[in-house]
Parts: structure tokens; sequence; C-alpha cells
């Protein structure tokens, strides 16, 4: 057996070889690469180096692990990949499953692929433009208004009537709780600076579950800071999610828009 510098080759013939070391790590990750090109499913979350070159950094950004399948720039990847993103801004979309099935969440590390995958979805062609109308918070019934508290366990919109399109954002989960109703082309820039309901606490990182109107095209976008900055999530048109922590956005809104 020849050494080469300490380390063992594969045998003793003249020429270069291999470390012996290679050969073994090169066996044992040969499956698992073939794995990826053959689409034998998700990505060992070990094995998925993350996509950041066109991310846009932010300190702030804390990701949380949801316990809905998760694709990144399309790729399906276990759900703690995500933490790898933290420091990065991710823009999301849930969209449910047909028949009960459950959904996924839809990750992206651009506006640009975000806005793309929603439009070949049947959603709007620019989901994450500012809305032309922001909510005033010394305004209540212009654009706005608070409808909670709803009761745990209902459909949590049926009893205020949705006289015109827009989307509610809710305190707790299952469209339980205080809710804030924000029509549809408005935005509200500083969940920060909401009176009424859950005085003297404001709505900052309190949301757990929304609703967009049953009626028309509605849909609604989640920021995760204020003036409609950070991270997205994306609500479908007469969407839902009744439970937040599930897309890993249980109270972590700052701003929100109805779009």
């Amino acid at each position: 057996m020849k050494t080469t510098r300490g380390r063992e080759t594969v045998d003793s013939k003249p020429g270069w070889r291999l470390p012996r070391s290679v050969v073994r790590w090169s066996a044992a990750a040969l499956p698992a690469i073939l794995g990826v090109f053959v689409g034998a499913g998700p990505v060992p979350a070990m094995a998925y180096a993350p996509e950041t070159a066109s991310a846009v950094r932010d300190a702030a950004a804390i990701h949380h692990v949801p316990t809905v399948p998760l694709s990144i720039n399309g790729r399906p990847v276990p759900g703690e990949t995500i933490l790898a993103y933290n420091g990065y801004v991710l823009h999301m979309a849930y969209f449910p499953g047909s028949d009960g099935a459950p959904g996924r969440l839809h990750t992206f590390t651009t506006p640009d692929a975000l806005e793309k995958f929603v439009h070949s979805r049947g959603g709007p062609e620019h989901a994450l433009a500012k809305p032309s109308k922001h909510a005033n918070p010394d305004t209540p019934g212009v654009g706005w208004r608070v409808v909670g508290p709803g009761a745990r366990g209902g459909d949590g919109v049926s009893s205020y009537g949705w006289d015109t399109t827009g989307s509610i954002i809710f305190e707790h989960m299952e469209f339980s709780g205080c809710g804030l109703f924000l029509e549809k082309n408005y935005g509200y820039q500083r969940l920060t600076h909401v009176y009424g309901c859950m005085w003297p606490n404001d709505w900052n990182d309190e949301t757990s579950s929304v609703k967009n109107s049953p009626y028309g095209s509605t849909a609604t976008v989640l920021y995760e800071h204020t003036y409609y900055n950070g991270s997205t999530l994306y609500i479908p048109y007469s969407g839902f999610n009744h439970y937040l922590e599930g897309v890993g956005w249980n109270d972590r809104t700052s701003s929100f828009a109805s779009i």
C-alpha cells in the first residue's frame, strides 16, 4: 500500500491517485446526488445550499419552520431549510390544496419571481405593488374598521356582513378574537397605529389568521415590517388561512394590503 503525504491511495500503482477518503465520500454521496437529478423527492436539508445571491439582506428577518410542504425557488425542500435564510427577505404564497388536501408554501428569494408565480396561478400581475390608498388610523370607517371579537370555531366573518370586498386579519387562529377589516385597494402601513378592540395594545405582530372576501377577486399580502417592507406572504383570491402558524407567519405581521 502506497501513501502520499500520509494519505493512503486506492492502490500502489504509479501515477495520480484519489485519496481513499475521497473515494469513500463519493460512494456515499452519489445516490443522493443522482436522486436530485431524477426527482427523487425533496433534497435533504443538510445537502441544500441556500440560494441567497439574489435575496435582499435583512438582519431582522427571522423565519419559522412551516408545517405544510415547502418549496424554495420552485424546488421542494424540507421545512427546516427555511432557517438557512434567516437574515434574508423571502416572498411567499400559500395556496390550499384541492378537496381539502394540504397546500404548499411557495417561497422565492426575489419579488419578481413571486409575482410571476402568483400571476401564473390566476392572481394579479403585480401582487407586491404598493397599494394606492392607505388607511388612516384617525378615520375609522374610511377604508378600514375593527370587526371583532369573533367566536372561535366558526367561519369568523358571517356575522360581519361583507358589504364591500376586502380582507380581514384576526387576532387568533380560526378567525377568532378581534378582527381588522381592510377594504380592497387599501393598505395599512403601520399596525402599531390601530385603535380599538385590543386597546391599549396595538396590532403589531398580533395576526394569527386571515380571510378574504368570498365575493369578487380579493387577495391579501402580509408584510413582516411596517410600510410594506420585509418578507411577504400572499393569500390568494377568495382564500383564507385559519392557522398562520402552519406557514410560519403567526404573530409576524406589521403591515398588510388588500388587493
